[in-house]
């Protein structure tokens, strides 16, 4: 393939940027981001160019990387940022996974920062193929057969930030042969030959096998993932449908009026609810086997739960399911909330109250029932229950409190001194 595919996926990609844009890369000085930087170099406005080196401090030879990196982007007329991160020496993910992880942080972190800029990466195609392949081997479905996209928006903190891969569709030969045309040279990080780690394992040992008898794999593979990512959107568009059909809250999803419908289209509406609501909770087919039983038992006296990974737990209750995450049993604040949903609390129209303006500018104490509550506010147990309060909400039921007294359980009374 000719290395001008490299330039022609470059001049594609600043042809759809807006001219004021500017553009973060991020440099490894690798092959693949060497000719990524040095292209933009030669078709962009440098000074809407910054590149950035993430130092994982794992390997020797990581600083003298971060020079090259900066040596190489000042000849270029390129501004230029070494971020470090740390990154636990022993961790359940694994080292390659927390890389990564971090490594986004970071440049995520350093983009937010800045106005009008783009994230770019010098992902490929046969780094598109070993994602999928990844993926296979993890058990996926459509969303990772998907892979990655030429354009990602990410979410962090309600921010959006656009990530483009403008290298998706070029093949890795393309690129060595552009930086070979162009007498660049270009760091060999000789972690890339270990392969006990999987994408190493798949790149190193697997793929020329594959090569060798299916030359274009590479394009089956992107034929496959744009597939897949037409199916997704087709099941986004379902999701999004059925989400309008039920009651729902950033933590709880009730499928009440999805039960004529299959539990793969059930399971679709939760999947996409989850990934606009928190998309950092992630559920696993055992989580979704365990759903589909407690759900269709449907039984009142049952309280099914379970606790999961980050300080989060699901809750089913009939067909309402719960997704609390950092759940507290008891709670105690000094001001009143505006909204209750950080609380876990999403009973619409019952969360008022008739403290008089007045008593409000007094200090408040917002917090949840206590035991001696109960002895004191007569038939509130009762309220609760006929209002059918989920049962672990009904033991944190919010109060205000101002001078010692309850001034009101919201949604039941207020105490007649606080409604003047």
């Amino acid at each position: 393939m000719s290395s001008n595919s490299v330039e022609r996926a470059i001049d594609h990609f600043l042809a759809e940027l807006p001219s004021q844009q500017k553009i973060v890369v991020a440099f490894s000085g690798g092959k693949d981001s060497i000719a990524l930087l040095y292209c933009l170099a030669q078709k962009a406005e440098k000074h809407r160019l910054t590149a950035i080196y993430i130092n994982h401090q794992l390997q020797a030879e990581s600083d003298s990387w971060g020079r090259f990196c900066n040596d190489f982007s000042r000849e270029n007329g390129i501004a230029f940022e070494e971020l470090k991160v740390k990154i636990e020496a022993k961790h359940r993910k694994g080292v390659e996974a927390v890389a990564r992880e971090r490594r986004y942080e970071a440049l995520f972190g350093w983009v937010q920062k800045q106005t009008n800029r783009v994230l770019v990466t010098a992902h490929h195609a046969q780094d598109q193929t070993e994602t999928v392949l990844l993926n296979v081997v993890r058990g996926t479905g459509l969303f990772g057969l998907r892979a990655m996209n030429y354009l990602k928006v990410w979410h962090v903190e309600k921010e959006a930030i656009e990530h483009y891969r403008p290298l998706l569709s070029v093949e890795p030969q393309a690129i060595k042969d552009y930086l070979l045309e162009n007498n660049l040279s270009w760091i060999e990080d000789p972690s890339n030959q270990e392969n006990q780690f999987s994408r190493n394992y798949i790149r190193n040992q697997l793929l020329p096998n594959i090569y060798n008898k299916w030359p274009k794999f590479n394009e089956a593979i992107a034929r496959l993932s744009g597939n897949a990512s037409e199916a997704v959107e087709l099941l986004h568009e379902l999701g999004e449908q059925d989400l309008s059909r039920v009651e729902s809250s950033s933590f709880s999803l009730d499928l009440s009026t999805m039960s004529g419908e299959s539990w793969a289209r059930q399971k679709n509406l939760i999947s996409y609810w989850l990934q606009k609501s928190q998309p950092k909770v992630e559920l696993n087919q055992t989580i979704y086997q365990w759903l589909k039983e407690v759900l269709y038992l449907n039984n009142p006296n049952a309280h099914p739960k379970r606790m999961m990974s980050n300080h989060s737990e699901i809750r089913v209750e009939g067909k309402k399911i719960y997704f609390l995450v950092n759940f507290e049993e008891s709670y105690r604040l000094g001001y009143i909330p505006e909204n209750f949903e950080f609380l876990h609390f999403d009973e619409k129209g019952m969360l008022d109250h008739q403290v008089a303006d007045r008593w409000l500018e007094s200090p408040v104490v917002f917090r949840s029932i206590e035991l001696g509550d109960f002895e004191k506010i007569p038939g509130l147990k009762k309220w609760l229950n006929n209002n059918q309060i989920v049962y672990w909400n009904r033991n944190r039921w919010p109060v205000i409190e101002i001078e010692d007294e309850v001034a009101a359980v919201l949604g039941y009374s207020t105490n007649e001194k606080f409604k003047r």
